[in-house]
């Protein structure tokens, strides 16, 4: 990604039941991977992920309120600045985009994305496949799902 600062802004990510802890830390350590610079988390599952972050990241930040999340946004914001939000929709962060104004700026990003997908065993090699397909890392392989990045 070309510019002049990556920022992801990460929510939680609702509904992962036992996995959530480490599902959340693994998006820090990819946000650190990826050299992000900065990374604003807003949730208590998020703190995971700001703490996985830190020695990665320079500057990582956790939110509880919307608002003090989008002033802060707001304040360190520079020309050629990209960011990504990402989080489960429960979390509505949408409500920081608007806050924010960003909704018609434009902005370069690229997602870090979960998914669990339930599936039968039959299944299951078909799901490994078409993910190495679309180059997708599958990171977790249940009885009856499997976890892929």
């Amino acid at each position: 990604m070309s510019a002049k600062r990556k920022i992801a802004v990460i929510g939680d990510m609702l509904e992962l039941g036992s996995y959530s802890a480490e599902a959340h830390a693994s998006v820090g350590r990819k946000a650190a991977e990826n050299k992000i610079d900065v990374l604003y988390t807003y949730g208590n599952l998020s703190l995971e992920t700001a703490k996985a972050a830190t020695g990665g990241v320079a500057t990582v930040k956790s939110f509880s309120d919307k608002q003090e999340l989008s002033d802060e946004l707001c304040a360190m914001l520079e020309e050629g600045d990209a960011i990504l939000f990402k989080a489960s929709r429960g979390m509505k962060l949408e409500d920081v985009i608007s806050i924010t104004e960003l909704k018609d700026g434009e902005s370069v990003c690229r997602e870090l994305i979960l998914v669990k997908i339930k599936t039968t065993l039959e299944e299951r090699q078909q799901i490994i496949s078409l993910a190495d397909v679309f180059r997708a890392k599958v990171v977790d392989v249940s009885k009856d799902s499997v976890m892929i990045e």
